[in-house]
């Protein structure tokens, strides 16, 4: 359908939704979620800043752990992020929504590991480079997970809920209600 000033317009959901005349610049922003910065850059970002600083002054707290229990660790680790961040892809496809933060969402994926937590890909992310850090004895990157898993939570997921919520409305706030922020059955940060 063509508008008066010849652009085509394309629902960028699954439902239709209403022809708009002219959309002002704020209103595209609207179509995706206003994120500081995608959590997989923040969570992996972690990573550099902590190998520098372990560079120039190593606390050598993880290497004091045997080598068997770390590894081991390190493993169960990469394990249980690789396996949050995967089945959340699998969800997402079947979903035919996109896992980009940059891409209008096009459906509430509420099945799978999203029926236990909102959040698997950030926790996936997060678990992923705490197992770096553990194999590689990056005490700085341990350290460094604390305020990047903040930055997330507060740049990037409250945003992304609001966001949601905008977009799907009563839909969401009933999600929001029975599936826990980060799949803990105690409330914590408001979840």
């Amino acid at each position: 359908m063509e508008m008066s000033t010849g652009i085509a317009s394309v629902a960028s959901s699954a439902q239709p939704q209403p022809v708009q005349e002219q959309r002002a610049p704020e209103n595209l922003q609207a179509e995706v979620p206003s994120i500081i910065a995608p959590g997989p850059w923040i969570a992996f970002g972690t990573l550099p800043f902590g190998f520098a600083f372990d560079s120039m002054y190593r606390f050598g707290a993880l290497a004091q752990v045997p080598a068997w229990c770390r590894n081991s660790a390190a493993v169960a680790l990469f394990l249980l992020g690789g396996w949050y961040v995967f089945r959340a892809n699998v969800i997402l496809r079947r979903a035919e929504t996109p896992f980009q933060p940059w891409r209008p969402t096009r459906a509430i994926a509420a099945q799978d590991i999203y029926a236990r937590t909102r959040n698997p890909m950030y926790q996936g992310f997060l678990l992923l480079v705490l197992g770096i850090a553990v194999l590689f004895r990056s005490d700085w990157t341990v350290l460094l997970l604390m305020p990047a898993t903040m930055l997330i939570h507060y740049g990037v997921v409250l945003r992304e809920e609001s966001y949601l919520e905008r977009r799907f409305g009563e839909s969401y706030r009933s999600y929001m209600a029975a599936v826990p922020r980060y799949g803990w059955p105690f409330r914590l940060f408001g979840a």
